[in-house]
């Protein structure tokens, strides 16, 4: 199987207005994003605008689309058991023609 784990990202829901006036959260939730692999990174390292430098750790690689994943998103992996395989930020995507990158 080309793609045997669940991606999924953390969603914090935008705070509202309630009827005294503060703002309320609702709790962040973890939501299907794709199918994936994930694979060990050769440690490839990353210059951020900011002048950071990071270096990724693990590859996750999903089908071709246009996934909602972006730099600094929080994201997990789950295997085939719905165990956490791997859990962390975003350092980088590449949203390719056959497939789309993610480092983490």
């Amino acid at each position: 199987m080309q793609y045997p784990y669940q991606l999924q990202k953390l969603v914090r829901p935008e705070a509202l207005q309630n009827a005294t006036g503060d703002f309320e959260s609702g709790a962040p939730q973890w939501v299907d994003v794709c199918q994936c692999r994930n694979e060990n990174s050769r440690q490839e390292a990353f210059h951020r605008a900011d002048g950071t430098y990071l270096k990724a750790t693990h590859l996750i690689q999903c089908p071709s689309g246009n996934w909602p994943v972006y730099a600094g998103d929080r994201l997990r992996v789950l295997d085939t058991t719905q165990h956490i395989r791997l859990e962390a930020e975003v350092i980088y995507c590449a949203h390719d023609y056959f497939h789309t990158r993610i480092w983490l």
